[in-house]
C-alpha cells in the first residue's frame, strides 16, 4: 500500500492472507497458489501499528461471496485493533451482486452510506495544495 496516500481509501474484495490459509486458499485450483503473492495481495499484510494509514470505509453484505464478509470483518478487526481509523457498514439482505450495481444509482442505500461517509472524512481533512511560482525580472 503506497505510504502517500492521504484521503479516504476504499479497498474491494482483499484476497485472503495466511490465517485463511486453511479455509479459503483450498478454493484455489491446485497449483495455482502462490502464497507469497497471496499474502503480498492482502491488505492486512499492510495493516501495522506503525504505518501512516488514511481513515478507510468497509463495507459488506450479508450473502456476500464466500470468504468477502470474513474477510472484511478481519480487516477491519486489524485496523481497529492497530489504532487506526476504520468505519464500516453491514448490508443486511444484499448479494455482492446487487450491493455492486446498487452503487450506480445515487438513491440506493449502499451509495448514500459510501457518500455519508466521503463527506464526513472530506470535511474533517483540509486540503491545501501548495502553490511555486518563480518571478523572473
Amino acid at each position: 500500500m503506497p505510504r502517500d496516500r492521504t484521503g479516504p481509501v476504499f479497498v474491494a474484495g482483499g484476497i485472503p492472507c495466511s490465517r485463511f490459509r486453511c479455509k479459503y486458499r483450498a478454493d484455489l485450483p491446485r497449483g495455482r497458489a502462490d502464497e507469497a503473492a497471496l499474502d503480498e495481495a492482502s491488505p492486512l499484510t499492510y495493516v501495522r501499528a506503525e504505518e501512516t494509514l488514511p481513515p478507510f470505509y468497509v463495507l459488506y453484505c450479508e450473502n456476500d461471496m464466500r470468504s468477502l464478509p470474513e474477510q472484511a470483518i478481519a480487516f477491519r478487526d486489524q485496523l481497529e485493533a492497530e489504532g487506526h481509523d476504520v468505519e464500516g457498514d453491514y448490508l443486511a439482505g444484499y448479494t455482492h451482486v446487487n450491493e455492486m450495481t446498487a452503487i450506480a444509482s445515487s438513491e440506493e442505500t449502499v451509495t448514500q452510506l459510501i457518500i455519508e461517509y466521503i463527506e464526513t472524512h472530506i470535511r474533517k481533512t483540509i486540503y491545501l495544495p501548495l502553490v511555486v511560482r518563480s518571478f523572473t525580472q
